[in-house]
């Protein structure tokens, strides 16, 4: 086991310990064994990037993340557990699966050969219980001895991770709650596009999360979209879209907008007219479609035209 050399007493002393310890080298431990992660500035060698199902950034969270092929194209994802939600989601196995090591994160290997040391006291990433993986078993055994936790292959750790994902959406919402990352319209607040208060419309209020870290609020997804084809036509100055988060159909609940199915052209109307329905899961949006008509979209696949039906 790597260990830093610096004291932690005589880095906190140090007026330099923030900038010191975003600079340590992603492999290596601080002493007490206190594992640096996420990295703020992003570990050298990995790409910055968003994880396409919750939007955090793969190059800070990259200790735990995978690499895999769902539905033929590829995908990476801050963990394990945003795998499996969107290979649960989309019903389908991710296939191809590589992983980076966690104490060696520049280092990806096959999933299949990984030992994962599930529940240690190490941090890990968007998930109920850290699941860590490592080369061999030996290596996984000796970060049992110093974090706790036990061992399993990739079909368990994966396994874990699915049964987790029903009882950590509302958790991971509160939290994304607390934390500012959404904001709830207040009664004043009006849709950017249209004008009309997206407060009054809980079932398809949505909202982004503007680069500068205000939150731009809609009063459907089909008002977001507009925001989202040209942001230039509805506000003054240029503005970059962080993240968006839409409203759950029909159940309600915030979500990341990019790891979801979008219903659009069906007879269920929202606010404005037509609608994008978000769903988790791609066979509920299908399921819709067969009763009130219309096609399953991704979210970067929506446009203006498709929600009004001008294609």
């Amino acid at each position: 086991m790597i260990r830093y050399s610096l004291t932690r007493r005589t880095l906190l002393k140090s007026t330099l310990a923030a900038s010191l310890i975003s600079m340590l080298p992603s492999g290596l431990l601080l002493a007490e064994d206190q594992i640096v992660h996420p990295v703020k500035g992003g570990i050298p060698g990995i790409k910055p990037a968003s994880c396409p199902n919750c939007g955090m950034g793969i190059h800070m969270w990259g200790r735990t993340r995978h690499i895999f092929i769902l539905n033929n194209s590829q995908y990476t994802t801050c963990s394990i557990r945003c795998l499996a939600d969107m290979a649960r989601n989309g019903g389908q196995p991710a296939e191809q699966v590589r992983v980076a090591l966690y104490t060696k994160p520049e280092t990806l290997i096959s999933a299949d050969r990984a030992i994962y040391v599930i529940g240690s006291d190490a941090p890990g990433t968007m998930t109920m219980r850290s699941k860590l993986a490592f080369a061999d078993q030996s290596a996984a055994d000796a970060f049992i001895k110093e974090h706790g936790g036990m061992s399993t292959d990739f079909t368990g750790a994966l396994a874990a991770a699915t049964g987790e994902l029903d009882a950590s959406y509302k958790k991971t919402e509160n939290k994304r709650i607390k934390k500012g990352k959404i904001v709830e319209p207040g009664p004043k607040d009006r849709c950017q596009v249209c004008g009309m208060y997206p407060a009054r419309y809980p079932r398809h209020n949505s909202q982004v999360k503007a680069g500068d870290g205000a939150t731009i609020h809609f009063c459907s997804t089909q008002c977001l979209v507009a925001f989202k084809a040209d942001p230039a036509q509805y506000m003054k100055k240029p503005t970059k879209i962080k993240a968006a988060w839409v409203q759950i159909y029909p159940e309600g609940g915030w979500e990341y907008a990019g790891g979801l199915f979008y219903l659009v052209g069906s007879s269920i109307m929202g606010p404005m007219g037509p609608e994008a329905l978000p769903f988790r899961k791609r066979q509920n949006a299908a399921k819709l479609a067969r009763e009130k008509g219309g096609k399953v979209y991704h979210f970067h696949e929506l446009t203006p035209n498709i929600i009004l039906n001008r294609q």
